[in-house]
Order: structure tokens, then sequence, then C-alpha cells
């Protein structure tokens, strides 16, 4: 942003690149202490599109999360948007209301290690069995893990005596 930044006290033209987030290309006007009324009229709309998509998830935020059900709030706000039946609200057993209450718990134990100790004891299982895995693929590759097996006689090919052998992995390591 830098660029559009020197180039502005160069010119005294500012505009806006179309391929930097908005709060951010905000956050450095800020910092320049440039006015954001500066942005040329070419790039107003560029500069302001981040606001207006801001403007239109904020109605999709719960308002009130001290009171009630937060539940209330997204069956709303899927009834506004005509999903209720691809959000498996109202489900005539319930399982789907029990799903949604449960998925992010579910998502939070095996992507977050930091959500709960149950969600850092799978993380730390998960990395121990790749260690493991990692270290039992590198250890096969070593020759004191390597079994030599069916040593056959020798056999005379041509000029030359060939042994033929077979070796497999120590049965530990499979």
């Amino acid at each position: 942003v830098f660029a559009y930044v020197l180039n502005y006290y160069r010119t005294g033209k500012l505009h806006c690149p179309a391929d930097v987030c908005g709060p951010l290309f905000e956050e450095e006007l800020a910092f320049w202490g440039i006015d954001e009324t500066d942005v040329e009229p070419c790039c107003w709309m560029t500069y302001r599109q981040h606001r207006d998509a801001e403007e239109a998830l904020d109605i999709f935020e719960t308002p009130d999360l001290i009171g009630g059900d937060p539940g209330d709030d997204e069956d709303l706000a899927a009834k506004r948007l005509g999903i209720e039946d691809a959000a498996g609200l109202g489900g005539p057993d319930g399982k789907s209301g029990r799903w949604r209450r449960l998925q992010p718990r579910m998502w939070a134990l095996f992507e977050d290690p930091y959500s709960s100790r149950a969600a850092r004891f799978i993380a730390f299982a998960s990395l121990f069995f790749i260690l493991v895995s990692i270290t039992t693929f590198c250890l096969e590759t070593h020759e004191a893990f390597n079994i030599v097996k069916n040593k056959t006689e020798p056999v005379i090919n041509g000029t030359s005596v060939v042994l033929q052998y077979e070796i497999e992995t120590d049965p530990a390591l499979t």
C-alpha cells in the first residue's frame, strides 16, 4: 500500500488498489494521517465496497447474546432467507436441532486443540501416531532392520556367480 501513499504525496491524488483488503487500506490511511475523503472519485466505490459488505453481514449477526436463545436468531435468519430445510431447522424428530448444537463442538474437538482438554488429548494422540509412523518408515530403510530370507543356492550365470536372496523388513516394524 505504501506505493499508493507515496504516489499520493507526489501527485496529490489518492487511488485505492482493488487487490487490497479495505480495512487494511483504511489502517494505512490512518497511519499516514491521510483523510479518506482524499480518495479519488474513480476509486471511491472500490474503497467503500468493504464497508457495504460489512453492513450487509451485520444483518446476520445475533443482536442479543445475553438474553434469549441464540438458536432463535439463527432460526429467524434462516426463515428470512428461506433455507429452513437446508439448515435442518424444525425437524420433526428434533435430531437436526441437536446436531446443529453438537456440530461446532465436534469441529472444535478435532480442529482446535486449545478448545478443551479432550481436543488437546486428540491432538497429542494424533501427533504421536504421526511421529511413530514417520519413525517406522525411516527405520524400515536401515539395513539393521532388514532380514535376509530365502537364501538360494549360487546360480552360475555365464561366467559370474549370482546369489539370489530376498530382503524382508523386521516384522516388529511392519
